[in-house]
């Protein structure tokens, strides 16, 4: 049997103890059995055979009703998985700690088995090629446009971003037959006949952090028509501001839908990170909006997706730290190793290792248990022989693989 094992699930994971304990094969990787369509009792209709009469025709509702095809889901955006640099250098160090050569595809399992090892990376597809990503400083959320992170800031963190001062004080006629009720905050606001009326209910809106927009909020708006109530409220001015954005107080703005036009059409830079793609934690996809986190879900469920493109990044950062790349196995796998991988004739060794060199050949492909234990071994204690085992290894004359099997280069 080859290094590679006629099982991958024989390999041991890549020991990273600071990123907790890993399986090489996770769970949604493991492939399940493809659905019999030809089992006994099978509901599918054999070709050829007309329906039953109880049989619903393909396309109709009961009735003889028919019903629209569903339509296929549009593919907005794509997405590809990269490795971490972090986690790779943790690799890379273990690998050269250990000696130990690994697959590329146990290091991607690796990688690709938690989400906090690999960043997800977010790009609009040809058909919307030029639309950019708009990601919140103050919560970092990514959201397909400027217009919905900005909005996304006025519904739940005005009060973080945006600054207010009294611009004005008007003051209020006792005397009017009605003022509006906030369904939200039970505050009162002026009726539509005063002046100040959508700027009362806009800057509302936003010092309260409502995420509804003018139109729809002013249909709710509750009629108050009792007297009393007007006159308390009227006895105190109405205040009406002006906005800036925190961290940009040089510019200020006469009402809330000045600062909501300006922060939509030009964002400013204390607000948003707008780029053509969008680089998040795999871990972090909490904070994409819905529609990205819904779409990258069906993405990552098929395995064929990705695996490619993390495979090709985790090669191209092997090679680029000088790790050698061969294949081996009787599938032709492809393995990394910290060290170069040679022959050991014409290099002087120790009697120890001759000796391990020599059982080797002998043996061809075996296990470090089964050579440890070797009968031509037997007089030699196993630290002498692990010591030595690992000089060899390091020196590129074994390769060990992470299943224990051990080869003479």
């Amino acid at each position: 049997m080859g290094a590679e094992g006629k099982d991958s699930g024989q390999f041991e994971p890549i020991d990273l103890s600071s990123l907790e304990s890993l399986d090489i094969e996770p769970a949604w990787a493991k492939k399940s059995s493809p659905p019999n369509y030809e089992q006994k009792g099978s509901s599918h209709r054999r070709e050829g055979r007309k329906p039953g009469r109880n049989e619903k025709k393909l396309g109709q509702r009961k009735g003889g009703v028919r019903y629209p095809p569903r339509q296929k889901a549009e593919n907005q955006f794509t997405f590809s998985i990269q490795p971490k640099g972090e986690v790779l250098q943790k690799i890379k160090e273990e690998m050269r700690r250990t000696g130990v050569s690994f697959g590329l595809s146990e290091i991607c399992a690796t990688i690709s088995g938690s989400p906090q090892r690999y960043n997800v990376i977010i790009r609009f597809s040809e058909e919307r090629d030029g639309q950019h990503f708009a990601t919140t400083k103050v919560d970092e959320k990514v959201f397909s446009s400027k217009e919905k992170a900005i909005e996304h800031l006025f519904a739940n963190h005005s009060a973080k971003v945006f600054t207010s001062e009294v611009e004005l004080e008007a003051n209020l006629n006792s005397t009017l037959p009605y003022v509006y009720e906030c369904p939200h905050t039970q505050t009162l606001l002026p009726p539509n006949s005063y002046h100040f009326h959508e700027e009362a209910v806009r800057q509302h809106l936003l010092l309260n952090g409502i995420s509804t927009h003018y139109k729809p909020y002013s249909a709710k708006l509750i009629k108050i028509e009792d007297a009393e109530r007007i006159a308390e409220w009227a006895k105190k001015p109405l205040q009406i501001f002006r906005f800036a954005v925190v961290g940009n107080e040089s510019v200020w703005y006469k009402s809330a839908e000045l600062l909501r036009q300006a922060c939509t059409h030009e964002p400013p830079a204390v607000l948003l990170e707008v780029k053509d793609h969008a680089r998040i934690s795999g871990d972090r996809l909490s904070s994409v909006a819905p529609g990205i986190a819904d779409q990258f879900k069906i993405f990552f469920r098929q395995k064929s997706n990705w695996l490619n493109a993390l495979f090709s990044s985790c090669l191209i950062n092997l090679k680029k730290s000088n790790f050698t790349i061969f294949k081996y196995s009787e599938k032709k796998r492809t393995f990394a190793s910290a060290y170069k991988r040679c022959k050991a004739g014409g290099t002087p060794l120790s009697k120890t290792s001759e000796k391990l060199v020599t059982v080797l050949a002998k043996l061809g492909e075996t296990k470090k248990v089964a050579l440890l234990n070797h009968e031509d071994l037997g007089e030699i204690d196993k630290k002498s022989l692990l010591i030595e085992l690992k000089w060899l290894t390091k020196e590129g004359f074994v390769s060990e693989f992470s299943n224990g099997i051990l080869i003479l280069n």
